[in-house]
């Protein structure tokens, strides 16, 4: 069986579920020219002249309303918070990249071997 699996002129058994694609795929080619030779028995009802289909009408599209909006004032405690909640957030990201760089200056110290 290794033998044969290995041999370049090998082809495995064909099994029916492998043929499942293949048939689905001549299914719709089919289901295809069913729906053409309809139209061609149509065209030949009509004595050979192509009916006009109603198109739908397109969509009509409404105009949004627009609002305007009354403007917040804004609250100076509010953008106070604000200010300082941004500035731990830049705090707090230093410290990790001061972190960060120490822990890589560890790793470069430790990878060095002194040998005496």
């Amino acid at each position: 069986m290794i033998d044969d699996a290995l041999s370049p002129t090998y082809t495995p058994p064909t099994k029916v579920s492998d043929l499942t694609g293949f048939w689905e795929m001549v299914q719709l080619q089919i289901e295809q020219v069913e729906t053409d030779h309809q139209s061609i028995l149509k065209l030949k009802e009509n004595n050979w002249v192509e009916a006009e289909e109603a198109k739908p009408a397109p969509p009509t599209v409404l105009n949004p309303k627009i609002v305007n909006k009354p403007v917040q004032k804004t609250n100076p405690k509010k953008t106070e918070m604000d200010k300082a909640r941004i500035e731990r957030m830049k705090a707090f990201k230093a410290q990790m990249k001061a972190k960060m760089q120490a822990s890589k200056q560890d790793k470069e110290n430790e990878d060095t071997v002194v040998v005496t």
